[in-house]
């Protein structure tokens, strides 16, 4: 596994619209190693495909030190099907470093 660079905001890679995965194989499988890897030794929670300069639809999560009950999820080609509630909580962005805000997001959704 290797860490990766975690490119900053003003990358036109974070502006892109990614594309889709088609193919699950042993290099994409690698690839998510290296990304939660590169999360957890940022730290953070959450790493998208871009923010480590991959055009691809896809991303990291870890939220087990919010939620013990949680597992590390990898979402491939993720699509919002419902969401409720609202919620605000101070947030940060790797891609962002040393700023963070509080942010209205939904409560809950479903992808």
């Amino acid at each position: 596994m290797a860490l990766l660079p975690i490119v900053k905001m003003g990358d036109p890679v974070l502006r892109k619209k990614t594309a889709l995965i088609t193919k699950i194989d042993a290099a994409l499988g690698k690839t998510i190693l290296d990304m939660f890897q590169t999360m957890y030794a940022a730290p953070g929670i959450g790493l998208a495909a871009n923010q480590v300069g991959l055009g691809k639809c896809f991303a990291v999560i870890d939220l087990r030190e919010k939620n013990n009950k949680a597992e590390p999820l990898v979402i491939i080609n993720p699509v919002i099907e419902h969401r409720s509630g609202t919620t605000y909580e101070e947030e940060g962005c790797l891609s962002i470093p040393g700023f963070a805000a509080k942010i209205k997001r939904s409560a809950k959704v479903r992808v």
